[in-house]
């Protein structure tokens, strides 16, 4: 099994405009600055509304749920009013599974 790096994790997207997709990879250790980060990525893209496929097995949590209650107020500003994407989160283990499903 691949060890996971304990180093700020990295979101690598491909995205499909013509079909409004995106899929991306996440390495490493998924923290609050790198979630706002990738959301703000989305957003100066204009790819909020793209559904997502998230690969995170190689990525492990240290989001707190105080935390995912800050993203959730960023997402919605950012957004302003138009219609998020779906997101689907392949992870590895049961704690980034129980936090990712609090999003």
């Amino acid at each position: 099994m691949n060890r996971i790096p304990d180093s700020p994790a990295t979101f690598t997207s491909t995205v499909d405009h013509e079909r409004k997709q995106l899929r991306t990879e996440v390495v490493g250790r998924i923290d609050l600055s790198v979630v706002e980060g990738y959301i703000a990525r989305k957003a100066n893209d204009g790819t909020l509304s793209y559904g997502d496929l998230l690969d995170a097995r190689r990525a492990h949590t240290a989001v707190s749920a105080h935390d995912i209650q800050h993203v959730a107020g960023i997402v919605q500003r950012l957004s302003q009013g138009t219609p998020m994407g779906s997101v689907a989160i392949v992870v590895a283990d049961n704690v980034t599974y129980g936090m990712t499903r609090m999003m």
